[in-house]
This record gives structure tokens, sequence and C-alpha cells, in this order.
């Protein structure tokens, strides 16, 4: 499996916003210059290092499920309130 792959593989995990992102582009153009040898030696570790950020960075930007779930009691709190006589 190539890096790119790889990348594209780990990407599809991610919600569409994520993956549309800007720092997605940027990981698969590290990934496939990895994979074309545009890089060598240190160089080819700094971009492997620059890529391994990138994807960290991509992974910190996923909502978490309890995010999502704290938004949906909130939510319901609101409709609620908003529903409830007034004493």
């Amino acid at each position: 499996m190539s890096v790119h792959e790889a990348v594209l593989h780990d990407l599809e995990s991610l919600p569409q916003s994520v993956r549309d992102s800007a720092l997605a582009v940027a990981a698969l153009s590290l990934a496939a210059g990895l994979d074309n040898g545009y890089a060598k030696g240190s160089e080819a570790a700094a971009v492997a290092r620059e890529l391994r950020n990138h994807m960290v960075d991509l992974l910190s930007n996923v909502p978490s499920q309890e995010d999502e779930v704290g938004q949906i009691v909130k939510n319901r709190a609101a409709r609620l309130a908003a529903n409830s006589p007034s004493t």
C-alpha cells in the first residue's frame, strides 16, 4: 500500500467537512510526494513528520460524539424550556 492510499484510507473515516479541508489536501500532497520520491534521506523524514503533524491536526478537528450528544441535549432542553408554561 502506498502512503497516499494509506492517507486516503485514514481520511475515509473522517467527516466530509474534514476530508474536504485544505489540511487534508495538503496531507494527500505530502503523501504523494513521499510515494514519488521527491524527498530523500533526512528530507523524506521531515516530510513524513509534517504528514504526521497534518494527520494529527486533522483528527483534532473531528467533532467528538460527546460534542454531538451534548448539542442534542442542549437543543432538547431549549425546546422543552420554550414549550413549558410560565409559572
